[in-house]
């Protein structure tokens, strides 16, 4: 049932829900009429005739085929050499689907352990497993979805579904319905079972349980048996063969890290380089590097980046760089550390009295300070057309051309940059609280910071290399078509008229196969877009390697002919679901490793080939 396009009242009523929570009885009958919040388990093939299907495939009767005829021309070298590949491969296969049972057992591991509800009225903490349709749950900042909920109150709500969406930033989630045909991805009012929350607090109604969840669906999908890492030659086969690359955008192709690429200023536009969290790079005007120390603009607006900012970044020989906290208050905190700053010593020189957090009525984050000279100032960080509705001047002191500054946001979104704007005011030197009422139209507007998840400069080298490999790059992402079209135009790849979700919802398997025919970049998709999107290609006579990381990329994994998972960010569902792992998590490890599946292909068809020859007529 579509609950997100209902009203939370029309939700409550459907589901015969009450916001005061079910009684004790009635969660008891609906436990027995719906079951457990759990995944079914699966059944699986004993060890003995997992062993045996190891033999079962066409490329292992040629090869012991070949061993049979190199035994009978007594060449027990060379038999022995292809008996041994044979059973090596066997045993790797083996060891390897051992692991299947994980692969629902990853998914189901992704479901929480425990739930806060409201039963007869009051707050029980209850094991997950005993939730039921009608449920009232109460989440906060780093708990777990236990089911998928409609949301009935939300305070300052974002939650990660990177895992089910591949969205690559928490979203922001509020009460209101959406349209029915609208994507997991955009369903605001609704919270998965799953995904985590990363801030803030909400109230919800469970809608849906176990299997009826939307990752229950993703994980009843892949209960057939499972791969993980090469362990058959046929992958090694398919891998050399593959005409089309499926990769997932964030992380993959870029490197899953916002990172502030371009400064909106008075009269002026900077660009900013390095990647990531890593503070370093530069600042440039027309091209040329300036020294930021000497530039008051950008110095005001990267010391507003810094002090109104909740996150931190860490750093350590082995990990290296690492954010704690949201990705674009990472890329804000980054760029103030480009211009110079020392983190420890601006807090201490301009400590924060009070704030106010960042909610979606408002859509904006301010923040009090005062100094060792008695000056009292308000920051601002927020939403463009927010934050310049309360700008008087900007940093010069002219009066603020508010279409103008518009105009230039809208242009830096069309590039498929997330926006934010930064502003200050001077405060009462005696103000030692900040409320809503502070917040008028008197602020400074300090400029506007454009940002984007990178391509990794190695990715934009290897799809060059797949291009004129002949292998065509195709770029799948639950993130907005425009920031996809951007990234895919960076990329090298076909970003024109890009494929959504909400349009693959609209075409039947003729039209898509066309669609996808005109275009390299797919944007929100959803699982079921990925395997019509699979099948549409292979339709065409491709074989196709699909990368992923998701719970939500597992059945495509497992539908395309070769599945690539990663190994670093990927959950356990999705490498369980592939055949090949990625240790690192890059693009250009696959080209590679296609680079290197044609040359091992190659020589096992040489070897079987030569096997087969008397040893008179054998090449060489």
């Amino acid at each position: 049932m579509s609950f997100h396009r209902e009203s939370y009242l029309q939700a409550l009523e459907s589901i015969h829900g009450r916001e005061s929570g079910l009684s004790t009885q009635e969660a008891a009958d609906r436990l027995k009429a719906h079951g457990p919040n759990l995944l079914p388990p699966a059944k699986w093939r004993g060890p003995l005739l997992r062993f045996l299907l190891q033999f079962h495939n066409p490329l292992i009767y040629v090869l012991l085929t070949a061993a049979g005829v190199t035994f009978w021309l007594q060449d027990y070298v060379d038999a022995g050499v292809i008996l041994g590949v044979v059973v090596i491969n066997a045993v790797i296969g083996f060891i390897q689907e051992g692991k299947a049972e994980r692969a629902l057992e990853a998914v189901r591991a992704m479901l929480a352990s425990h739930a806060m509800v409201l039963r007869d009225g009051d707050r029980h903490e209850i094991d997950a497993a005993d939730l039921v349709p009608g449920d009232i749950v109460l989440l906060e900042s780093g708990t777990r979805v236990p089911a998928d909920l409609r949301l009935l109150k939300v305070k300052n709500l974002r939650i990660g579904e990177a895992a089910l969406t591949g969205e690559s930033v928490p979203v922001e989630k509020t009460i209101e319905p959406v349209a029915a045909a609208t994507s997991i991805g955009d369903r605001t009012c609704m919270a998965y079972s799953g995904t985590v929350v990363g801030y803030g607090q909400c109230r919800g109604v469970v809608v849906a349980t176990g299997a009826a969840t939307e990752i229950g669906r993703i994980g009843t999908g892949i209960m057939a048996r499972k791969r993980a890492i090469i362990r058959r030659l046929p992958a090694v086969e398919t891998l050399g063969s593959v005409s089309v690359i499926c990769s997932d955008k964030t992380g993959t192709l870029t490197r899953n890290e916002m990172t502030a690429v371009r400064l909106l200023l008075a009269g002026r536009t900077l660009e900013v380089s390095g990647a990531g969290y890593v503070p370093e790079g530069g600042f440039h005007l027309d091209g040329q590097p300036i020294d930021p120390r000497q530039d008051v603009d950008l110095m005001r607006l990267a010391r507003c980046a810094l002090l109104c900012n909740d996150a931190r970044l860490q750093h350590d020989e082995a990990a290296g760089w690492t954010l704690v906290g949201d990705p674009t208050e990472g890329a804000l905190l980054s760029l103030a550390l480009k211009a110079g700053f020392d983190a420890a010593t601006q807090i201490a020189n301009a400590p924060r009295i009070d704030e106010i957090p960042f909610e979606s009525e408002h859509r904006f984050m301010a923040t009090l300070h005062h100094d060792h000279a008695g000056q009292v100032f308000a920051l601002l960080k927020g939403a463009p057309e927010q934050v310049l509705s309360l700008c008087l001047h900007d940093s010069h002191g002219s009066s603020l051309d508010h279409a103008a500054w518009l105009a230039r946001m809208e242009q830096a979104a069309a590039a498929g940059q997330r926006v934010l704007a930064l502003a200050e005011c001077e405060m009462s030197p005696d103000a030692t609280t900040l409320a809503m009422t502070d917040i008028t139209p008197r602020f400074t507007l300090l400029g506007l910071v454009g940002m984007i998840d990178p391509p990794r400069p190695e990715a934009i080298k290897a799809v060059a290399d797949c291009q004129r490999a002949g292998i065509r790059v195709v770029m799948i992402t639950g993130d907005h078509a425009v920031t996809a079209a951007a990234i895919g135009r960076e990329l090298g790849i076909n970003a024109s008229s890009p494929l959504t979700g909400a349009l693959i919802e609209t075409l039947d398997d003729q039209a898509l196969s066309q669609g996808i025919g005109e275009t390299d970049v797919v944007a929100r998709a959803s699982p079921e877009h990925k395997l019509r999107l699979v099948a549409a290609l292979q339709a065409q006579g491709r074989l196709e390697a699909m990368t992923g990381d998701g719970v939500n990329d597992a059945p495509a994994l497992k539908a395309a002919d070769i599945g690539v998972a990663m190994g670093q960010r990927g959950t356990d569902a999705a490498k369980e679901a592939a055949d090949l792992v990625l240790t690192d998590d890059n693009f250009a490890s696959i080209a590679d490793a296609v680079r290197e599946g044609r040359a091992v292909f190659d020589n096992i068809k040489k070897s079987c080939c030569s096997s087969c020859l008397p040893t008179a007529a054998r090449p060489g």
